[in-house]
């Protein structure tokens, strides 16, 4: 737009109007202020508007302000309006279209993107930077909201702010709204970011924080499946330095496989304090309200809610949190989380994947590594499959819970977790009827191959489980006799199961708040008073929520969640 290649400082700068810059054979670098930068750029005040930007070049580079960055370049108080890129495949990002070298790297702080729409069968395509490669390169953005982006018929990578990560990312406080994404058909398609690394010597390393995202995603299924499908990060590769934190969700998702409403697929890696408010479709497998697919990693105090009747739905394993969660790459960890929607699965008679739960769908240890689910809560409208027909494994906290291998047996553990289900026999029915003989439904788990559960409660009509050889220590169902807004109510609870994983098995606090449960044996139900404030010795779980006659302690770092969270 201005020159091929810009050293030293560019300040306010235009371009724009009726303008056009077009690249129409070979593999050229193009940018609305520069196609390449040198060492040392800095670009402030600058402004490139509506203007259209076309190649029909395989590998074209394109870019809102910069094609390429190879150096360090700083770029502040910018902004894009109503660009077109049509390509014939490449880079693009509404910023940047490049970050790639071992000594590339960029600074982009409050600038903005607003009317970016991109057509075409490209890759690595961004809302404001398209691809950051080599493991020497960097990027850094804030503050720099992307808003109305169209992208159509790409083949993956793509992301409302950044498309891929090879080398290092930090995306901090960049939000995205009105995002279409349609008609694609790979790997890697996210609201905010669309992959980060791609194979054990391509490892990225990327953080996402104080971001949200607004709008749809649709991908579709080829010969080879669409993958990873998220409303904040479609796939995150080996990520032992992953990070997604304080991130909300609105997108509307739909996918093929691996779909979730925070993060398609995690190889490892962190989610924590996130939030979906949004329906997440997958018409495949492995479909959940924060995360499709986990093989290791954490996901802490995170909520998929139920606002405005959003609902996960696939063909196996769904789960309201986590649709397959597994500890095969690394230890797999799920922890103060809760699930308030309707999961809901379509699959037919493979019963070995057909899985449905309030929190997971499937989940499975294996002999290197634990896989944990603490202190967790569901409370759901209704967890079904549709298919009448279906084998189904259901159950209000998990679906199906077993493991790799014999080695693993105890490496599967549930642990104090609730599950509330809110219009009774919608826990296994389908289609008005109930599952087929041979399935498996319960108050916690549907079916418990091999693994632990201690100290879990249910509120729901249904409560047998399928036990294949698992150690179950105490399930407890709760009734509904006790009323909102008293300082102290009496609550039924009826032991269903007390088989003692071993005599050294430490017991762990109860998730009701008080009360002790005299001969914990048998099948009778008990009365246990529960205090509104909570007890000296269980002080650090708080106090419960009467709104929502939830008849335990919901953690505390669950009611630190702001309000608007929590409820819709």
């Amino acid at each position: 737009g201005i020159s091929g290649c810009c050293e030293g400082n560019i300040t306010n700068c235009v371009v724009g109007k009726s303008d056009n810059v077009n690249a129409l054979s070979g593999t050229s670098t193009i940018g609305g202020i520069a196609g390449e930068a040198a060492a040392g750029l800095t670009i402030s005040g600058c402004s490139v508007s509506n203007t259209t930007f076309s190649s029909s070049a395989s590998n074209s580079i394109t870019g809102g302000l910069l094609g390429r960055i190879s150096n360090a370049v700083a770029i502040s108080g910018s902004s894009i309006n109503t660009l077109s890129f049509t390509s014939g495949g490449g880079y693009y990002g509404g910023l940047v279209a490049s970050v790639k070298g071992a000594s590339a790297s960029a600074t982009i702080s409050a600038c903005s993107v607003t009317g970016l729409t991109v057509n075409g069968p490209q890759n690595y395509v961004g809302g404001a930077v398209g691809y950051v490669a080599d493991s020497g390169a960097s990027l850094a953005i804030s503050s720099t909201p992307c808003s109305s982006l169209t992208f159509t018929g790409g083949a993956g990578y793509t992301g409302g702010v950044v498309g891929f990560v090879e080398g290092t990312a930090t995306i901090d406080g960049c939000n995205v709204s009105t995002l279409s994404i349609t008609s694609y058909s790979g790997d890697g398609v996210g609201g905010v970011l669309g992959q980060v690394g791609q194979s054990d010597t391509k490892v990225g390393t990327a953080t996402v924080q104080n971001c949200t995202a607004s709008g749809s995603i649709t991908t579709h299924n080829t010969s080879s499946g669409t993958q990873a499908t998220g409303g904040i990060v479609g796939l995150a590769y080996n990520g032992e330095n992953f990070t997604v934190y304080n991130c909300k969700n609105s997108v509307t998702v739909t996918g093929d496989k691996y779909v979730g409403g925070i993060v398609g697929r995690m190889i490892g890696g962190d989610v924590h304090q996130c939030v979906n408010k949004a329906s997440i479709t997958g018409t495949s497998e492995r479909v959940g309200g924060i995360v499709g697919w986990m093989t290791g990693g954490t996901v802490r105090v995170c909520y998929s809610s139920n606002n405005g009747g959003k609902v996960i739905t696939g063909l196996y394993s769904v789960g309201g949190l986590v649709g397959f969660m597994e500890s095969s790459e690394s230890r797999a960890l799920i922890i103060n989380c809760a699930a308030r929607t309707t999961v809901s699965s379509t699959g037919g008679n493979d019963y070995s994947n057909c899985a449905t739960g309030g929190l997971v769908g499937y989940m499975r240890a294996s002999a290197s590594y634990d896989a944990f689910l603490l202190n967790s809560v569901a409370f759901d409208k209704v967890i079904r499959n549709t298919n009448a027909s279906a084998m189904q494994n259901i159950g209000g906290v998990v679906g199906f819970v077993t493991t790799k291998d014999d080695a693993a047996a105890n490496k599967c553990i549930i642990r104090n977790c609730y599950a509330q289900i809110y219009e009774d026999n919608l826990l296994y029915m389908n289609a008005g009827t109930k599952c087929p003989s041979g399935s498996c439904y319960g108050g916690i788990m549907g079916r418990l191959n091999k693994g632990y559960v201690q100290q879990c409660y249910y509120r729901c009509a249904q409560g047998g489980q399928k036990d294949d050889g698992g150690n179950i220590d105490k399930l407890y169902q709760i009734s509904d006799a006790a009323k909102n807004g008293t300082a102290n109510v009496n609550v039924a609870v009826t032991l269903v199961n007390t088989r003692s994983f071993n005599a050294n098995t430490q017991k762990l606090f109860y998730i009701l708040t008080q009360g002790s449960f005299s001969g914990e044996s048998g099948s009778t139900a008990q009365t246990v008073s529960m205090s509104k404030g909570g007890s000296t010795s269980y002080s650090t779980w708080g106090t419960y929520k009467t709104s929502e006659n939830l008849f335990f302690a919901v953690p505390q770092v669950l009611l630190n969640l702001k309000e608007e969270y929590y409820l819709n």
